[in-house]
């Protein structure tokens, strides 16, 4: 969960946590990219510590690379 107000990110992990799922503070809005596609996190089955992880690797400099391998890897789905 990224956001700005730490209020409403906590109104929103403590709602994701009843309906069965964990949610991680994922830091301040400007950097939601690193859940985006192309960067480690995106689209990924991980528990709470590899997310955490995949998070912390986020690398701008990695996304156009990352991004073609995310578009070769989709291909056989369309």
């Amino acid at each position: 969960m990224a956001g700005d107000d730490l209020e409403q990110k906590n109104v929103m992990m403590k709602l994701i946590d009843q309906i069965g799922f964990d949610a991680i503070d994922a830091g301040l809005l400007a950097e939601s990219w690193k859940q985006q596609p192309g960067m480690p996190a995106y689209c990924q089955d991980l528990d709470k510590n590899a997310l955490q992880l995949a998070l912390q690797r986020a690398d701008m400099n990695t996304k156009a690379e990352n991004l073609a391998r995310a578009d070769e890897m989709a291909k056989p789905y369309f």
